[in-house]
């Protein structure tokens, strides 16, 4: 193989190892961005459950990661099986 076509092969080896640099680079700028527009989705549906769980139990206010506590005023359970039914999952799947 002469030099100059070595040149060649190696300049389009490169520019194929940045396309495909570029091309993941962009796979996982779009996967963090549709991670985040999932996690804000479930997020607000979790926020809205324990909200309405709230106000039918008459509470005033939520706390999230609670040290001490009576077990009657968590609502976990509550909000876990609305969420299942609401996505068509059940409790054990």
């Amino acid at each position: 193989m002469s030099p100059d076509d070595r040149l060649q092969k190696q300049k389009a080896l490169q520019n194929r190892e940045a396309d495909f640099a570029y091309g993941r680079q962009k796979a996982e700028e779009f996967a963090q961005q549709r991670q985040g527009e999932l996690f804000n989705q479930v997020g607000q549906r979790v926020h809205d459950v324990c909200t309405q769980v709230a106000r039918e139990k008459g509470y005033d206010f939520v706390l999230q990661n609670v040290v001490v506590g009576p077990p009657s005023a968590d609502i976990t359970s509550d909000v876990l099986t609305r969420l299942n039914a609401s996505s068509g999952l059940g409790a054990g799947k």
